[in-house]
């Protein structure tokens, strides 16, 4: 003869669900809060954080990634370098401070581009960084440009040239 079925309620497994429940709500928050924040897209139209101007060439944009997860989007790479010249931060403030590869338009870390100074726009003369993530890249592009390959520091020198030159402007 078989035994007969019992009905355990659901109450009798609340505290071994309770644990695990609670398993997975830490779980979920250690993970949320050990993964690597990552840059948001930057969209044309979007506004640069630093000259509320539109961003018009996002394969020239660059952005900057707070602790907090908040981003901060930038025009172009000396737009953002001149940015960081005006409010420095400390290093561990930032998760990230990444540009747009000129080549695919993918973000990456400013330590890990090459850039070449270039007129971004035509019109008006305006010159600014195109940054590239393989620097063959950077290398080919600054031949047919005229120009010499930078790392990041070189880029920072340049936004920190052009704040002071607002600066004694404003003076």
């Amino acid at each position: 003869m078989k035994p007969a079925l019992r009905f355990t309620s659901l109450a009798a497994y609340l505290p071994s669900l309770g644990v695990s429940v609670a398993y997975f709500a830490f779980l979920a928050l250690f993970l949320g809060v050990a993964a690597p924040l990552t840059p948001a897209p930057v969209n044309q139209g979007d506004k640069c954080f630093r000259c509320y101007r539109p961003i018009v060439w996002t394969r020239i944009a660059g952005e900057i990634v707070d602790r907090g997860g908040l981003a901060y989007k930038f025009r172009a790479p000396a737009c953002m370098a001149q940015y960081m010249s005006e409010h420095p931060q400390p290093a561990d403030s930032l998760a990230g401070v990444f540009v747009a590869d000129y080549t695919s338009g993918l973000l990456v870390p400013v330590e890990h581009a090459w850039f070449v100074e270039t007129v971004i726009d035509s019109w008006t003369g305006e010159r600014d960084f195109a940054a590239f993530h393989m620097r063959g890249s950077a290398e080919a592009y600054a031949r047919k440009e005229g120009a010499s390959v930078v790392r990041w520091t070189g880029v920072m020198t340049e936004g920190a040239r052009r704040a002071r030159a607002v600066t004694s402007r404003a003076d």
